[in-house]
Order: C-alpha cells, then sequence, then structure tokens
C-alpha cells in the first residue's frame, strides 16, 4: 500500500512539474505572435523526444530506477504532454508490425479528439 501511495505522489509531483514548464513554454512563445501553434507544437515534439530518451534509457540500460521512470514518463510527460504518450504508443506498435493498429489508433484518435472538441464546442453555444 505504501508503494502504491509513492507512486501516486511521484507522478503528482512530476506532473505539476511537466505541467509548470508547458505553461512557461507557453508564454516564452506567445510573445511571439505565431501564426501556427508553435508552443503546443514545441511541447509536442520536446515531450516526445523526452519520452523516446526515458523509455530507452529504462529499457536498454536499466539505468533508471521503477521509481524515478514513473516520475518522469507517467508525472513529468504526462504533466507537460499527452501527446508523447500517444506517439510512444504508436512507435510500440509499429515496432511489433501492428501496422493496421497503429493507423487505426492515428485515425480514430484524430478524428475522434477532434469531434469531441467540436461536439463540445457545440454542446456550450447550445446551452449557455
Amino acid at each position: 500500500m505504501q508503494s502504491t501511495i509513492v507512486n501516486f505522489v511521484l507522478v503528482a509531483i512530476g506532473g505539476a512539474i511537466g505541467s509548470t514548464a508547458r505553461y512557461a513554454v507557453a508564454i516564452f512563445f506567445s510573445r511571439y505572435g505565431f501564426q501556427f501553434p508553435m508552443e503546443t507544437f514545441i511541447v509536442n515534439i520536446l515531450g516526445c523526444f523526452l519520452l523516446g530518451i526515458v523509455s530507452q534509457i529504462a529499457v536498454k540500460n536499466e539505468l533508471l530506477s521503477p521509481e524515478i521512470r514513473l516520475f518522469m514518463a507517467a508525472g513529468f510527460c504526462g504533466g507537460f504532454t499527452t501527446f508523447s504518450t500517444f506517439m510512444l504508443e504508436i512507435a510500440n506498435l509499429l515496432e511489433y508490425h501492428k501496422i493496421i493498429i497503429a493507423a487505426l489508433y492515428i485515425g480514430a484518435s484524430s478524428v475522434g479528439g477532434l469531434l469531441s472538441v467540436l461536439a463540445g464546442i457545440w454542446l456550450v453555444k447550445l446551452w449557455v
């Protein structure tokens, strides 16, 4: 039980730091007035890069303890961007040659996510 509580605390602290880092990146890039959503793009690319590093160090060399990996992957990267987890899951599917499942996941997530956002916007416009 204590281990579970420690894991939740590690994820919470990592998530708080990741969310704060995401906000800092957004503030930094918002000063430049890009037409392209640069803040989100940079966060997503950096998060994917970092999660790739963390996952490979954990798998290849076992240099990271399970607690540090949880803190970094689920906590920091999860708070920084969930896009990185999405991309790692796709990379894992491709690594195991599950190309059709990866394509379905990309398509369903993209279309489903967009439709969900539009549905949420529509509901608020309808009722507010």
